[in-house]
């Protein structure tokens, strides 16, 4: 009895790469996410400060704000790519076929949530800022 309580339990080598690689199947959607309400916080903030206050609406701080949390939660979202397609390709000659799958997946989901930042990052630019 003593020696089964001595025995720490390892998780072997399968659940440590399941758990790296389903790590990007989450960056993404959460990086859009964050994305589409940190842009909407931002601007509606500011905006609703501005016409209260009654003062001039800092478009170009407020626009440039919005780039540049957009372009960090879209490196985040390609980070989250480059990762998936390095694990893609570290087991593609291997038998691990759920671990290929969910890189596949990541690197899908990467590409598709890295537009939608890019769409949420252009509206500033298309449309006026507040």
């Amino acid at each position: 009895m003593a020696r089964a309580a001595a025995a720490v339990h390892q998780p072997d080598a399968t659940a440590r790469g399941t758990w790296r690689a389903v790590m990007p199947l989450l960056v993404p959607p959460v990086a859009w996410t964050a994305s589409l309400g940190l842009s909407w916080l931002v601007q509606d903030f500011t905006c609703t400060a501005a016409i209260t206050a009654g003062a001039p609406v800092p478009g170009t701080a407020l626009l440039a704000t919005l780039l540049a949390i957009n372009t960090v939660l879209l490196v985040v979202t390609a980070g989250s790519g480059v990762v998936s397609v390095r694990d893609y390709r570290a087991v593609r000659d291997a038998q691990a076929s759920l671990l290929r799958f969910l890189a596949l997946t990541g690197a899908i989901l990467a590409v598709f949530f890295a537009y939608g930042i890019v769409l949420i990052g252009a509206m500033p630019l298309v449309m006026e800022v507040c």
